[in-house]
């Protein structure tokens, strides 16, 4: 009998077992976490490194959208003097 005909389909068969395979692989990696120190330390820095980098990243964000601000601004007071003396010299 196939497993279509036993009222699954092929897609539910495949989420079932996806399903299985990563609650597995969570029991596994709680497993190693619990018992292997050196793999907590590596899953602690590993931690630690992705929070440095997301804020070094939005520090270089902030800084950049800053710099462009005030870019942005000095270049508006450029435009509107030159278009001040366009208008004036016609």
């Amino acid at each position: 009998m196939s497993e279509t005909s036993a009222g699954s389909s092929p897609s539910q068969h495949a989420r079932l077992s996806l399903t299985s395979d990563l609650i597995y692989k969570i029991q596994l990696w709680f497993h190693a976490l619990m018992t292997v120190s050196y793999y907590r330390y590596g899953e602690l820095g590993t931690l630690l490194f992705n929070i440095a980098k997301s804020i070094l990243e939005g520090a270089i964000l902030y800084s950049m959208f800053s710099m462009a601000e005030s870019q942005y601004k000095v270049l508006t007071a450029l435009f509107s003097c030159v278009a001040w003396c366009a208008a004036w010299c016609l």
